[in-house]
């Protein structure tokens, strides 16, 4: 009797030791069960975020071989359209009324970094001049000024190194409309403009042609309500504005560059 008194200290830490436990694993139950909808939700989350991921990679993937295996029939001086979502959406042959050979190499959604990629594809078709707009994609998720511009300097640089400055046309970020404003849209667009300033520093730098269309478009630093459809994109009517900025831009580049060959041809 004794023995058992000495050892009921213990026996009773361990049964306590034992309540806790369960009791913790009781509690941890509890809370699962109740919390199993935003589990379950962020399980979703993470494999539709992993699938979505390999799509955009393939996505990516098919353009990249579109643009080193599909080849341009036209015989003109061939002039690439790159960047996001505001080149991909633009008739670029029509709205240049067949003025130019243009290959259309937009991309919606993408960012620099998969700009980045699709350049160095097109660097394999030599294109006379390059055309390049994106940036909004980066900012508008998030992304900082600085970082933005560092991967767009980059960016630049290795256009630059396959090809003379003075084929490259950049366009500035537009901005986008009071419509979006209620979910941030003030701050991205200062972040925009912030932006374009850092952006005409770098191509002067480069010896990049820069070409402001933000000004064409805007009213009190926000995207023009009535050249939009959604706040973000082009409409028609926008587009044929900012066509109309580029095509003598485009036209002045082909003209010098066709005065610098020894035939003019």
């Amino acid at each position: 009797m004794n023995g058992i008194m000495a050892k009921f200290p213990r026996l009773l830490l361990t049964a306590f030791k034992g309540g806790i436990c369960l009791g913790g694993w009781i509690l941890l139950g509890v809370l699962a069960w109740h919390f199993r909808g935003k589990l379950l939700f962020k399980m979703d989350s993470l494999f539709l975020w992993k699938s979505q991921k390999a799509q955009w990679e393939q996505l990516v993937q098919a353009r990249i071989a579109n643009l080193r295996e599909v080849s341009w029939k036209d015989g003109r001086p061939l002039i690439v359209m790159l960047g996001d979502s505001q080149i991909e959406m633009g008739a670029w042959y029509d709205l240049f009324q067949g003025r130019f050979a243009v290959r259309n190499v937009g991309l919606s959604r993408a960012k620099i970094a998969d700009v980045a990629r699709l350049a160095k594809a097109v660097s394999g078709i030599k294109p006379e001049i390059v055309v390049l707009m994106c940036g909004v994609n980066d900012l508008g998720t998030g992304g900082s000024v600085d970082t933005a511009a560092k991967d767009y300097g980059q960016l630049l640089e290795d256009i630059r190194s396959k090809t003379d400055g003075e084929r490259i046309l950049v366009l500035s970020i537009m901005p986008v409309a009071w419509s979006r404003m209620a979910d941030g849209s003030v701050e991205l667009n200062a972040r925009i403009k912030a932006m374009n300033v850092m952006l005409l520093e770098r191509c002067n730098k480069l010896g990049i042609k820069y070409l402001d269309v933000a000004q064409l478009v805007s009213a009190q630093d926000a995207l023009r309500e009535d050249l939009t459809w959604d706040g973000l994109h082009l409409n028609p009517l926008g587009y044929r504005i900012l066509a109309g900025s580029i095509e003598p831009a485009l036209a002045k580049i082909h003209e010098n560059l066709t005065r610098q060959q020894p035939d003019g041809k």
